[in-house]
């Protein structure tokens, strides 16, 4: 996906929190149905990374190392649920009502035609984030380790290369080409709630 269908294409989208999906999962790599199924006990704000388990990944489990306009997203997003939607079990994306999300095909649909947006499918965000990764600099050890592949599929080389955290963190800020606002619109919360969202979110206990 080139840079100017990611604008026109995240204008799109009705639904904030579906705009934040896609969002995520064009910075992150995560495969779309496991994304569906995250919930805030596996994001950890206070080192930035959301863990993928084998139960959602259904293959192996592996960690993301978010960059700052995904940790921006989660924490905005967290901040405007009410309660009741952010306890640890709960969904990330869920529907308004805490019901998982299934898949969000019709407004992908809806947002592609909208946009002008041809032959564009939501499993195709893996490959736009690992295209901008190689673009940045990333070899394919870099890729692979943020697109969560198993060692396994991989040469024997990968068995002896670990990036250290601090590279991982640096690759994952490539997949940024631009910053929108306003991609979490905020309801409206009483002050004391918002105090104590800043706070709890702050405090990486998310």
């Amino acid at each position: 996906m080139r840079d100017d269908e990611e604008i026109r294409l995240l204008k799109q989208f009705r639904d904030p929190t579906v705009r934040t999906y896609v969002e995520v999962l064009l910075h992150t790599a995560i495969r779309p149905q496991a994304a569906l199924q995250l919930r805030w006990q596996h994001v950890d704000l206070k080192r930035a990374t959301i863990s993928v388990t084998q139960e959602i990944n259904k293959t192996h489990a592996y960690v993301v190392y978010v960059n700052s306009r995904v940790e921006e997203i989660l924490r905005a997003l967290y901040a405007q649920r009410p309660d009741a939607l952010r306890q640890p079990d709960s969904l990330i994306f869920a529907q308004r009502n805490g019901a998982e999300r299934r898949s969000i095909r019709t407004a992908w649909s809806r947002a592609c035609s909208a946009g002008g947006i041809q032959g564009l499918h939501v499993r195709g965000l893996r490959a736009t984030a690992a295209t901008r990764l190689q673009e940045g600099g990333a070899n394919t050890l870099d890729v692979a380790a943020h697109l969560g592949h198993s060692a396994r599929s991989l040469s024997v080389t990968a068995r002896y290369v670990d990036p250290a955290e601090g590279h991982r963190r640096k690759m994952a800020e490539l997949t940024i080409r631009h910053r929108p606002s306003n991609v979490v619109e905020l309801h409206a919360r009483r002050p004391e709630q918002d105090r104590a969202s800043t706070t709890q979110a702050a405090s990486g206990t998310i």
